[in-house]
């Protein structure tokens, strides 16, 4: 049982790492890149459905969405 929690333990602490690396590092850089995006007149987007095993709240069967933004391919700066 001990084994457990110090695995148990290990784990939390890398789950708590990765998410205080995006909060802290990852956050900043989707401003920027949202903000860009926002400049531009003409937007594509692509909505894909896609199953998330284990997503808090939902079931193995429920659809979970992801989103692509980019600018026109005319856009002086393409941004994805």
């Amino acid at each position: 049982m001990e084994k457990d929690l110090q695995q148990l333990d290990r784990k939390q602490r890398m789950e708590n790492w990765i998410l205080k690396a995006s909060d802290n590092w990852l956050a900043p850089v989707f401003e920027v890149m949202h903000a860009e995006l926002l400049k531009h007149y003409i937007l594509h987007t692509d909505e894909t459905t896609l199953q998330v095993l284990h997503e808090p709240g939902k079931s193995v069967q429920s659809k979970s969405y992801m989103w692509l933004y980019r600018t026109g391919c005319r856009s002086p700066d393409c941004a994805v």
